[in-house]
């Protein structure tokens, strides 16, 4: 009798816990649905924003990729134009609508330097002589020199993050799994919910099944070719317990993350963050090429390797400080 109660009592304390956990993925579901730009896309000057920002990024990684195709990025291009001309009072001031004119006049200049005519040219040239009014260097791309990244990477913490960038070219020499190994060791170094270290690395060479992993990502077109080597960071479930830590896996994966990219690029090898944003099927699809675990989750892809002497990067403005501190 003793031994059904003590069922009875762990079946109910489990249900419990079930009912905590729908009940608290409802409240993450609604918030999300209110407040991201899911379904009302230009509600405030922040859904707005994000819209931009997306759209002239689109534009500077086209411009760093190692072989950018002329005339690319049409539809994304036109809605940038129509969501500054629309609203542009609103963003006023802002850097990232500066960001995205210099973007634009960088997509021109690329263009008009190779004799390559368009027929949204004339919106481009009407939307930046209306509204640029600085000749500061905002968006775009920029060139750098690979012996002032590595110099920069070894000085400083400062000259460390600054001379970070997302590299999209790679050279095919072949990285030896010694080096990668130690970036591994020293991002190991990562707080991580009580000591637990759940983040665990799958570290592809063969080139098959980077394709196949690349192929379910798809934000890596353009310079996919040049990817020799990869990695997937996931984080293990099963360390995991109770409802306050249902989202705790993307907190550490990608503190994790970060300190690997940080860790790559101190021992002078370019990368690049290559976004998980997937959904159920893409999740699947992956696992079919990948041998992940099914109790880990993916955090994300990170492409790495050599790149070349010259190398031309994503200027990827940055926000003003006191857009995003507040003190109280």
């Amino acid at each position: 009798m003793k031994v059904f109660y003590k069922k009875i009592k762990k079946n109910i304390y489990l249900l419990y816990v079930l009912i905590k956990l729908v009940n608290n993925y409802i409240y993450d579901i609604s918030r999300y649905l209110l407040y991201s730009n899911t379904f009302i896309k230009e509600r405030d000057k922040e859904t707005v924003e994000g819209r931009i920002i997306a759209r002239y990024h689109v534009i500077e990684k086209g411009l760093a990729l190692p072989e950018t195709r002329l005339g690319f990025g049409k539809e994304n291009i036109i809605e940038l134009i129509n969501l500054i001309n629309k609203h542009h009072k609103t963003l006023e001031g802002s850097v990232h609508l500066k960001a995205s004119l210099g973007a634009l006049n960088e997509y021109l200049k690329f263009h008009d330097d190779n004799n390559y005519d368009f027929e949204y040219r004339s919106k481009i040239i009407d939307t930046i002589n209306k509204f640029r009014k600085t000749e500061k260097k905002y968006g775009g791309v920029k060139t750098i020199k690979k012996s002032n990244i590595n110099k920069y990477a070894k000085g400083n913490f400062t000259q460390l993050i600054n001379s970070r960038h997302s590299i999209r070219n790679y050279t095919n020499e072949n990285i030896p799994s010694k080096l990668v190994k130690k970036a591994i060791k020293l991002a190991q170094k990562t707080p991580s919910v009580c000591n637990r270290q759940i983040n665990r690395v799958y570290l592809l060479k063969n080139k098959q099944l980077i394709e196949k992993a690349l192929s379910v990502q798809t934000g890596n077109r353009g310079f996919n070719h040049t990817i020799n080597q990869l990695i997937i960071v996931t984080c293990n479930l099963s360390y995991l317990d109770g409802v306050r830590e249902r989202n705790q896996a993307y907190i550490d994966g990608g503190m994790f993350s970060m300190s690997l990219l940080y860790s790559l690029h101190y021992l002078g090898l370019g990368a690049c963050a290559l976004n998980w944003s997937a959904n159920k099927k893409m999740d699947k699809e992956i696992r079919e090429y990948i041998p992940i675990k099914k109790e880990e989750v993916i955090i994300m892809m990170i492409s790495f390797g050599n790149f070349p002497e010259e190398i031309q990067v994503a200027n990827s403005q940055r926000n003003i400080l006191k857009d995003i501190v507040k003190e109280l």
